[in-house]
């Protein structure tokens, strides 16, 4: 943002990933004014005193009504972004939205029609994308490292199976989602193959979502997924695993020359390529094994500076609000949201199964 300007900013909701918006918000220089507003006014007022915004209410009334107030992040449960979203944009302020926008592909377009209405900025948090390990093999395959991008493989394993997100008593986002708690996680899965697919328009998706029992009996809802994305140039394969350890958002890239690997959760950079295909050599072995040391080391002071997984959100926040002064021309991300929801929309049509 420039310095002449000063954006007036209200946090709704102030849940689990509200901090992670509140901390970097609090740090930003050309913030004018700022409320921060949750059903609970106790959990408002001590968000509000944990990071030293002007003002806590449970009214989202009071923040829409302020005139100093230019952005809402919307930070509340999925099925309530409808509702508020839209009450933000009548209100002619402009909205950041954390993933998933709305339940369904019609329900995400409405939300952008009325943006640009009202000439509003719409933005649905995306942050991985601007992770630094996302960065990275995005340099190195715009480099030909790896030649021809052919397939993209996203894995996702997380506890699910026993967890709080399957809870009905608790406002996890999930449980009134048309494809249930799993469809929380899928924005995360869709717009990263879809980042890599590039242009190519996906054609074809195959596959099946499938539920697991509980501890102690019972079956769960659909929580797993396996899935295969195609286009006309690239293959993706997107899984999720819910019972199964250790925790990672695993991403690999294969081109015609090599692959590269991450680890979103605990990243590191493994790259294989010519002349090291198939079976290694003694040197590409070594190599690649210096590369997960180095990795290891920049983890652990990764850990010490507190960086972690949301790292993206920063950099994702601060191109938004520098964008506002450039007439919020916010297409390409309009268009990969809209291409998420789409794609989600498909998965969430696949066939269930039970294991």
């Amino acid at each position: 943002m420039k310095s002449s300007n000063r954006v007036g900013v209200g946090v709704v909701g102030c849940g689990g990933i509200a901090h992670r918006h509140l901390a970097i918000l609090s740090e930003l220089d050309f913030i004018s004014t700022s409320y921060v507003c949750d059903l609970s006014l106790a959990v408002a007022q001590f968000a509000q005193q944990s990071y030293g915004f002007d003002h806590a209410t449970k009214e989202l009334e009071s923040v829409l009504a302020s005139p100093e107030v230019d952005v809402v992040h919307v930070l509340t449960p999925a099925h309530t972004h409808l509702e508020i979203v839209s009450a933000c944009l009548n209100a002619e302020k402009h909205v950041v939205c954390e993933k998933p926008l709305a339940p369904d592909l019609a329900t995400a377009r409405k939300l952008y029609s009325l943006a640009t209405s009202r000439s509003r900025a719409l933005l649905e948090c995306q942050h991985y994308l601007m992770n630094t390990p996302v960065r990275r093999i995005d340099n190195m395959v715009s480099e030909g490292r790896i030649g021809e991008l052919k397939e993209i493989d996203l894995t996702l394993s997380l506890e699910l199976a026993d967890s709080r997100f399957l809870d009905p008593n608790l406002s996890s986002s999930g449980v009134s989602l048309p494809g249930g708690v799993l469809q929380d996680f899928l924005p995360h899965l869709s717009y990263l193959a879809l980042h890599f697919f590039g242009e190519d328009e996906v054609i074809r998706v195959d596959g099946n979502r499938f539920s697991v029992e509980r501890q102690g009996g019972g079956e769960s809802e659909v929580i797993g997924l396996d899935a295969l994305v195609a286009s006309r140039g690239k293959r993706g394969r997107l899984r999720v695993s819910p019972d199964v350890k250790p925790d990672m958002f695993r991403l690999s890239v294969h081109g015609e020359k090599g692959f590269l690997e991450t680890d979103l959760f605990n990243p590191y950079m493994r790259f294989e390529g010519a002349p090291n295909l198939g079976k290694r050599t003694a040197l590409g072995r070594l190599l690649v094994g210096a590369e997960f040391v180095q990795s290891s080391v920049r983890l652990f002071l990764q850990k010490v500076a507190r960086v972690d997984p949301y790292e993206g959100m920063r950099p994702m926040l601060e191109r938004f609000y520098n964008s506002l002064d450039e007439g919020y021309g916010f297409a390409p991300e309009r268009k990969m949201s809209l291409k998420t929801a789409d794609l989600i929309d498909q998965i969430n049509a696949l066939p269930c199964h039970h294991y």
